[in-house]
């Protein structure tokens, strides 16, 4: 039985992240499209794109009231963004852009904002979530104005916006009708070992979640086009932390020594890469720091996990 729920959920999760790579593709040909600049597409459409999957984990598991395995999952994944993803996308180096090392700071910037208040409050709930919402919003219109170009209605070809719009939804159903199954199947499988759901939700989910990430990520490398990839992870982490954990916020989250430590342990990451994009290029050794905070954060978890801290 157990091994039958690690199976059913560990493909139902690769299922959704495969499909969200067609999710991927089309949301790129639709700001081709538009013409949207692409020097900053990754982090608007490929991030909220490849966000799909941790959009059905915090859905289903409120609904099933495991809302904490939600919360360790969105963290999760930004840390498992930066501190895996990143450090393989500059492992061989790579030289930052003037536009990329300034949307990496205000990004990783935004995040540590959105953080903040976990430490203060007993509970994540409607003002919160308000407040997230507002930061959101807030985010968005600034990158209309500061990246969108005017076009006009002629321009657009109709049929292949309709077509790839098409292929955008039906891929997007198919994640999170997959992801649901995964969440049923851990969820179960965590219940019946005494693994916590916050656990589960801080590692197991996070890295099966970022695999859209990671996909674009290493497609990226192949072809040389690392900005996308960076754009990509740090656009994720701010739909995270953010819009996601304001939906999350919903379901009212009790916030614990653990949740606290989670929300830290990502302001370190954020810090940590703002610290590195002031620097033109990013070389093997800041790969390294990243992966170092990664491999921690995995320590930390098991620990508190053998321990009964979560």
């Amino acid at each position: 039985m157990i091994a039958t729920s690690i199976l059913t959920g560990v493909l139902a999760l690769l299922i959704a992240a495969k499909l969200s790579e067609y999710v991927i593709d089309s949301a790129i040909r639709i700001s081709n499209i538009l013409h949207i600049r692409t020097v900053i597409f990754g982090i608007l459409f490929v991030s909220i794109a490849t966000t799909l999957p941790e959009l059905s984990v915090v859905l289903f598991s409120g609904i099933k009231n495991e809302i904490s395995m939600s919360f360790g999952n969105l963290l999760g994944s930004i840390i498992v963004n930066i501190g895996l993803i990143l450090a393989i996308i500059c492992w061989n180096g790579i030289k930052l852009s003037r536009i990329c090392a300034e949307e990496i700071s205000r990004t990783a910037s935004l995040v540590i904002l959105s953080l903040l208040l976990i430490f203060f409050l007993p509970t994540l709930s409607l003002p919160f979530s308000l407040f997230l919402l507002i930061l959101f919003i807030l985010y968005l219109y600034s990158m209309h104005q500061t990246y969108f170009i005017p076009i006009k209605r002629a321009t657009i070809p109709t049929l292949d916006l309709v077509k790839n719009l098409f292929i955008f939804f039906l891929s997007a159903s198919g994640v999170v009708i997959f992801a649901k199954i995964g969440i049923d199947s851990i969820i179960a499988f965590s219940k019946e070992i005494g693994i916590s759901s916050l656990f589960i939700g801080s590692t197991l989910i996070a890295l099966e979640t970022s695999l859209p990430e990671l996909f674009v990520a290493l497609s990226c490398i192949k072809k040389k086009k690392y900005e996308i990839g960076i754009g990509d992870i740090m656009g994720a982490n701010v739909v995270n932390a953010t819009f996601l954990l304001a939906i999350a916020s919903l379901f009212n989250i009790s916030i614990t020594f653990i949740e606290k430590f989670l929300a830290l342990f990502v302001i370190i990451c954020c810090a940590s890469v703002i610290i590195i994009s002031t620097k033109e290029y990013l070389s093997k050794t800041d790969s390294f720091i990243l992966f170092s905070l990664f491999f921690s954060y995995l320590l930390f978890l098991f620990y508190f996990q053998i321990f009964n801290f979560i």
